[in-house]
């Protein structure tokens, strides 16, 4: 959305996307002036493969005015006692170290434009409701804007976090969310499973409750403008 929007205005996009299929739609959907670079934040190589893109697009001498973190996901969700530590490192590995790897190497066209850093983190950064694994990454993400804002101001550089809410994107599907708790939970121990019990489970309805509510409180939005 931010590409395309960006692209309204007239503004040259470097636009990341994770697949070709997702760069190809992108051509379908913006002018010339977007550039569907693949990259996978999980991968400094990656990375470092879509910065030498990006370089090689620019005119010498210049850089860039702005990097927008946005990639993220969900997680593996469940109780903490159900969650391992394979669980946090694949959730931070992109929410919050790629944010990390691709502020570090896309760093330098930053600086030479005195642009800004832009980092989507959450208002689960903030507020520590449900889903360990995608809260502590987002806390994790926060401390890291924080404390780059403060050794970039006097570069010339500002940084930025958005917090936002629940909107309906990708993250937020919910076959994909009660498979991760349903398989979350086959993978606990027997004693824990008996512990919690298949009743407690009952992911469907937990998250159709929630999605339910997400919908409504976005239906009230659009009604109010």
């Amino acid at each position: 959305m931010l590409a395309k929007r960006l692209d309204e205005l007239g503004f040259n996009v470097f636009a990341g996307c994770l697949t070709q299929s997702g760069i190809e739609q992108l051509k379908r959907e913006t002018t010339h002036k977007v550039k569907g670079i693949q990259i996978d934040v999980s991968k400094t190589e990656s990375i470092q493969k879509a910065f030498g893109a990006v370089k090689a697009f620019l005119p010498s001498n210049t850089g860039l005015w702005g990097v927008v973190n946005n990639a993220g996901i969900a997680g593996a969700i469940g109780p903490v006692q159900w969650l391992t530590r394979e669980d946090y490192r694949s959730t931070f590995e992109i929410n919050t170290l790629g944010i990390v790897e691709t502020t570090r190497i896309f760093l330098p066209l930053v600086l030479k434009e005195k642009g800004r850093i832009v980092n989507i983190t959450s208002m689960m950064g903030r507020i520590a409701a449900a889903n360990s694994t995608y809260v502590v990454s987002k806390f994790a993400a926060e401390g890291y804007s924080d404390i780059l804002r403060r050794e970039l101001y006097k570069r010339g550089v500002t940084v930025h976090i958005l917090e936002p809410g629940f909107f309906r994107t990708n993250i937020m599907d919910i076959e994909t969310a009660c498979k991760s708790v349903d398989g979350t939970f086959r993978k606990t121990s027997s004693e824990m499973q008996k512990y919690y019990g298949e009743s407690y489970l009952n992911t469907r309805k937990l998250c159709s409750t929630f999605q339910n509510k997400v919908d409504k409180s976005l239906l009230q939005e659009q009604k109010s403008k």
